[in-house]
């Protein structure tokens, strides 16, 4: 259960942060992220999470599957993320 609540809390913070990506900590310590926004950055709905968490799910689809770390299926769910 450890592991799938450091993927949730990860996912969660990802999407907390992605409205906000690359701004200014200025920016930041006037507009604080108190919950999920919309748009900013990259103009997404709140909730969107970035490519970080599509290649976190996609590495541990992999190491679940094949119980191991296997690089060339890790780059296969990559490739499969990426189409």
């Amino acid at each position: 259960m450890k592991i799938k609540d450091g993927i949730v809390g990860l996912t969660v913070g990802d999407a907390l942060g992605v409205p906000v990506e690359f701004r200014p900590r200025e920016y930041l310590i006037e507009n604080p992220v108190t919950g999920m926004m919309g748009h900013g950055t990259y103009d997404k709905p709140k909730g969107t999470w970035s490519d970080d968490t599509s290649l976190t799910l996609a590495t541990m689809q992999s190491i679940a599957a094949k119980n191991t770390i296997d690089l060339e299926d890790i780059m296969r769910e990559f490739v499969a993320y990426a189409r």
